[in-house]
C-alpha cells in the first residue's frame, strides 16, 4: 500500500512556523498538476490546514481526495517535472513569496495556484482561513 507523502502531522507542525512568523509556501504534485499554496506567516495567515479543509469542501470527491492525502492512491504515473515545468512552478513561487514579502499580507490576497504540468496552464484560486467552529451544544451528536 502506498504512504502518504509527508508523514502525518508535517504540515501541521509546518503550519505552527507560520504563527512564529516565519514565511513559508507550500509547493507539491498530485498526478498531473503542481499546487502552490499561498504563503503563509502571522497568527491570522491562511494555513495549510484551511487550504486542505477548502479542498476538501470544494469538490465533490472530497473522500478520494481525502483518500489520497492519506497514501490510499493508486501508483504515481502521472507527468514528472520537466525542465520547463520545475522552472516555471519554481517562478511562480518566488514571485509570490516575494510579493507577500515586499507588499505585505494586507495587500496580497492568498491565492492557492494550480499548474497542470502537461500543458501549462495555471489557474488561481482565493482562499481564506477556515474560522473556528463553537463546540456543539452537549447532548447533541456530531453529523
Amino acid at each position: 500500500m502506498p504512504r502518504p507523502p509527508v508523514p502525518p502531522g508535517l504540515w501541521d507542525r509546518a503550519d505552527r512556523l507560520s504563527r512564529d512568523g516565519v514565511l513559508w509556501a507550500r509547493c507539491h504534485r498530485e498526478g498531473a498538476e503542481a499546487w502552490l499554496e499561498p504563503p503563509a506567516a502571522g497568527p491570522y495567515g491562511t494555513t495549510s490546514a484551511d487550504i486542505r479543509l477548502r479542498r476538501l469542501a470544494a469538490t465533490p470527491a472530497h473522500r478520494e481526495l481525502a483518500a489520497y492525502w492519506a497514501g490510499s492512491r493508486t501508483p504515481d504515473n502521472g507527468p514528472r517535472h520537466t525542465e520547463a515545468t520545475a522552472v516555471f512552478t519554481a517562478a511562480l513561487l518566488v514571485h509570490d513569496l516575494m510579493t507577500r514579502l515586499l507588499l505585505g499580507p494586507d495587500r496580497t490576497p492568498p491565492v492557492l495556484r494550480r499548474i497542470d504540468l502537461r500543458d501549462l496552464t495555471t489557474t488561481a484560486h482565493p482562499v481564506l482561513p477556515v474560522p473556528e467552529c463553537a463546540p456543539l451544544p452537549a447532548g447533541r451528536n456530531t453529523p
